[in-house]
């Protein structure tokens, strides 16, 4: 059940974040999208998230899809935080091959 209060938590920085510029702290893009491209993650949260969590999960910008929302975010990451494109292009690029 951790795992589902983890991914809430997640989609609540997404959808809220704070700060003067509004936008997610620098990493988190990248850790939700690593996390979500672990294949446990999706079981556990299909067996264990409350129907709000679910809800907050489909209904998210980035997509409702495991695959889809990673490859989002982990641009997103580099797109607010370029400097991450070192650590984060070649994960990306796997990715994307698979």
């Amino acid at each position: 059940k951790s795992i589902c209060k983890v991914i809430e938590m997640y989609e609540n920085l997404l959808a809220n974040p704070g700060g003067y510029r509004q936008v997610p702290p620098p990493g988190i893009c990248a850790e939700y999208a690593y996390m979500l491209l672990q294949p446990e993650t999706m079981d556990i949260f299909t067996k264990n998230a409350t129907s709000s969590q679910r809800s907050s999960f489909e209904n998210s910008i980035y997509g409702s899809s495991p695959f889809e929302k990673a490859v989002k975010l982990f641009e997103k990451e580099m797109e607010l935080y370029p400097e991450s494109a070192q650590f984060v292009l070649p994960i990306l690029k796997r990715v994307k091959s698979k």
